[in-house]
């Protein structure tokens, strides 16, 4: 997709600020790696980030920034982040048609962006919803302006990913709902095969593919933004050592060549 609609996209996606009732204490939180048993996966594989164990687990430091626990809508306290890619790792309890949802809004700057988390069911008989997202941020400080219909509960990370753990293309990875995949190298762009296989979902299928160093909307690309039971390829631009962020309801997978 071209980048300039993506700008549409982000711009039409922020919201105004609440006003909230009180704010939540956050630790940061740095891990030497976790239980790599959860992340049991071969070399032409990718790791999956759907929730905060499984961001606890991977076998490298994610660099957690910031870690926030609430109920219903708060705004969070600053923290700070550096030039790059940011992981947003969460949980929430949810009803009917309510979902989490959060806002991100640089407080020394304007670097602000709607929805960084937007995860809401239509109909489904699920109480809690895990997922992750990505996006891409300037150094700064910032907050969360989150909404949520019961506890919630966000970690905000920034790994830097060791060589070792890079993926080369071609890679593969199968999952469901929402989720964060990765790492892999990319090579003056990417092709990825999707297949979304809950034809029968109200979810659209949407993939974003971002370069982990880069600090703005020129370090991402969208791959798909499609209906479910889709099955197609696109061409991502993108280069270096990157991650994809799946945004839907239902199993799906995805391929990855140069």
């Amino acid at each position: 997709m071209d980048r300039r609609q993506y700008l549409v996209l982000v711009g039409s996606a922020a919201t105004a600020s609440r006003t909230v009732s009180a704010a939540n204490d956050h630790s940061s939180n740095e891990s030497d790696g976790g239980d790599e048993s959860v992340h049991d996966i071969a070399d032409d594989e990718l790791y999956q980030i759907s929730n905060l164990d499984e961001l606890a687990a991977l076998p490298f430091d994610p660099n957690v920034a910031a870690e926030f626990t609430g109920e219903g809508s708060r705004v969070t306290d600053e923290f700070e982040l550096e030039h790059g890619l940011m992981m947003f790792v969460y949980e929430s309890e949810v009803g009917d048609y309510e979902g989490l949802e959060a806002d991100l809004e640089q407080t020394d700057g304007d670097y602000s962006v709607g929805w960084v988390i937007f995860d809401i069911l239509f109909g489904e008989d699920t109480e809690v919803v895990t997922g992750g997202s990505v996006e891409t941020v300037e150094r700064g400080a910032y907050l969360l302006d989150v909404s949520s219909p019961g506890e919630w509960a966000i970690s905000v990370a920034q790994p830097q990913s060791p060589e070792e753990e890079v993926r080369s293309l071609p890679v593969s990875v199968t999952g469901e709902h929402s989720t964060i995949v990765g790492p892999f190298e990319a090579n003056n762009g990417v092709t990825l095969a999707g297949e979304h296989r809950d034809p029968d979902s109200d979810s659209t299928f949407d993939v974003l593919v971002f370069e982990e160093d880069s600090g703005d909307l020129f370090g991402m690309d969208y791959a798909f933004m499609e209906e479910s039971g889709f099955e197609g390829e696109a061409r991502a631009d993108i280069d270096g050592v990157s991650w994809a962020h799946v945004q839907t309801r239902g199993e799906w997978s995805l391929e990855f060549e140069n």
